[in-house]
């Protein structure tokens, strides 16, 4: 979830702090994408980790959803496909494309929604911040498909829906199901869970 505008997250650890101030809150950033989060986890490097990949990839693990979020393709403005009120994954299947590496979240939900339609990709430029793949798509690239609560403020580019199978990109929050959780993970998962209908409305609002 590199770089994503979810803005309740913070409201979410300002409060779990205030509550239980004796608790050491380590919070960062991992290199390694979701997939390289779901074996920290499992693992017991880390006790609380927020992903994107989709509940397929996460058996025997507990699991809180936060928000469900659309997707959206990002084009530069001279593109024809810009002049189309939506895009499809048959529109960009030969365009080179700009996405996460391999292992993120986007990165596998996006390879897995090709090769479900039969498509072959062609991913030619790979970062692991979302919010910098608009700049790469305006200067001429590739295209990209992004999760539409991604900040865009670039100029230069056009924004359209993804259109055709229902695809969505989910936060989630995951933690060891193998191993009883501390009273602080247990405080944290529940706090969570609290604010999900919340946490849902906000990604959206700036979307």
């Amino acid at each position: 979830m590199t770089n994503l505008q979810i803005d309740f997250l913070a409201d979410v650890f300002g409060t779990f702090h205030e509550r239980y101030p004796l608790v050491d809150l380590s919070l960062g950033v991992s290199p390694t994408g979701s997939s390289g989060l779901v074996e920290d986890i499992r693992h017991a490097r880390l006790d609380v980790a927020f992903i994107g990949l989709p509940p397929v990839e996460l058996p025997g693990l507990r699991t809180v959803p936060l928000a469900h979020v659309d997707y959206v393709v990002v084009t530069r403005e001279s593109d024809p496909l810009a002049a189309r009120k939506t895009i499809t994954l048959a529109d960009i299947a030969a365009r080179r494309q700009i996405d996460t590496p391999r292992g993120f979240g986007n990165r596998v939900i996006l390879d897995r929604a090709f090769a479900d339609a039969g498509l072959t990709r062609t991913v030619s430029t790979e970062l692991s911040d979302l919010t910098s793949i608009p700049r790469f798509v305006a200067a001429g690239l590739g295209v990209a498909i992004i999760p539409a609560a991604a900040p865009i403020t670039v100029p230069g580019v056009a924004v359209r829906p993804l259109a055709g199978p229902s695809l969505t990109w989910t936060m989630t929050a995951i933690s060891s199901a193998s191993t009883p959780p501390s009273p602080a993970v247990e405080a944290l998962l529940e706090l969570l869970a609290t604010d999900e209908r919340d946490a849902t409305t906000t990604i959206r609002a700036h979307s």
